[in-house]
């Protein structure tokens, strides 16, 4: 890894040794740390096996392997992680083990960072912009004993109140004041959709308003009423943090990778892939990942076939069209073909003419 980073890089204007490493908060950060730590969790899982499957065996009263080392849950962003378990015992002893893996990479723990927090401390964990908390359960509200609560940490909101007055208060006119709170604005909200954080965007509406009244009483707003009544006009096109619809995160299955080739998995879940058109993935993701007619998952490999449904095969819409097995479309096309060449009596086309032949002379008559 410090080769890497010593060995420089070739551009336009040719080779250019590297003077120092890659910094802090830089594109390349994130994977070099990634590159890094990569298999740390599993030599943590080897090393506190035996302890894992004690500690479940006495609670549990059976011994079962693959539960016990489930029991240890452990979630790493570039050189941020946690390991999470009942037992402060384990917790303990894992401190040690993941401190003598990182000094064979010639690496140590930030003693700021690391502690040991109970479930259920009044401050929680601060994990990237989270605040994880468990708290206790009525035995109304669930069987388990704890829930956990993962919300935008108290420093992470007052970053971002910061920046926003910020840039209120830097914006050079009225009109551009919008366009420098928008990035702001939807990218904290999006970063944050998917947790419990409802009553913090109510909030942060509230602190951005009255950053803009703040700023119009610099400007020489001669009474407080005055600038309310200024700053809900200018209020109306900035955008808000309540309106943000809040969706709930779907963990990803295992080991998965979007450069896995799982194409029906990924095209599902994102509604994007780069083995499909961007029509079938979407279709994908709308019928989550189910054929529009048997209605049975549809795997990686299978044949697939977008279908019309009214037969017009000119009305492109979205509604007018389903993803389905090819099979199932075959099934389904020949059905439809069907019904439309059902046989019809024609109407006679004057009182001279007849449906059905008459015979001539002495023959039989048809049946």
């Amino acid at each position: 890894m410090k080769a890497w980073l010593r060995a420089g890089a070739i551009d336009k204007d040719g080779f250019q040794e590297a003077e120092a490493g890659t910094p802090q908060g830089g594109v390349l950060s994130p994977l070099l740390a990634n590159v890094a730590l990569h298999g740390m969790e599993k030599e943590v899982e080897r090393a506190m096996l035996p302890d894992l499957v004690t500690w479940y065996k006495g609670v549990m009263g059976k011994k079962h392997t693959q539960k016990a080392t489930y029991s240890l849950t452990h979630v790493r962003y570039a050189d941020d992680f946690i390991f999470a378990h009942q037992s402060k015992e384990i917790i303990e002893k894992l401190s040690g083990i993941v401190a003598q893996w990182l000094e064979g990479m010639g690496l140590t723990l930030k003693e700021s960072k690391t502690k040991i927090v109970p479930p259920c401390a009044q401050g929680g964990v601060d994990f990237l912009g989270f605040q994880i908390r468990q708290i206790k359960c009525s035995v109304r509200q669930a069987k388990r004993m704890l829930k956990t609560l993962i919300t935008p940490s108290r420093e992470a909101k007052k970053r971002h109140q910061a920046a926003i007055r910020e840039a209120i208060r830097q914006a050079p006119s009225h009109a551009a004041l919008a366009n420098q709170v928008r990035p702001l604005v939807v990218g904290w909200r999006n970063y944050y959709r998917t947790v419990l954080a409802k009553e913090s965007f109510a909030r942060q509406d509230d602190l951005m308003f009255w950053s803009v009244v703040t700023r119009l009483r610099r400007e020489g707003s001669k009474t407080r009423a005055t600038a309310v009544r200024m700053a809900r006009v200018l209020n109306k096109p900035l955008p808000k943090h309540a309106d943000q619809k809040m969706t709930q995160h779907i963990k990803v299955k295992g080991m998965r990778s979007p450069y896995d080739g799982d194409w029906a998995y990924w095209a599902t879940r994102l509604g994007r892939s780069p083995d499909l058109s961007p029509r079938v993935a979407a279709l994908m993701r709308m019928q989550q990942g189910r054929c529009g007619h048997c209605h049975l998952c549809l795997l990686t490999g299978n044949l697939l076939e977008v279908h019309h449904v009214d037969g017009n095969h000119k009305n492109n819409k979205q509604g007018n069209l389903q993803l389905l097995h090819r099979h199932c479309h075959q099934e389904l096309t020949r059905t439809m073909l069907h019904d439309k060449t059902t046989h019809v009596e024609e109407p006679c086309a004057v009182k001279i003419a007849r449906t059905v032949l008459k015979p001539s002379g002495g023959s039989d008559t048809f049946a």
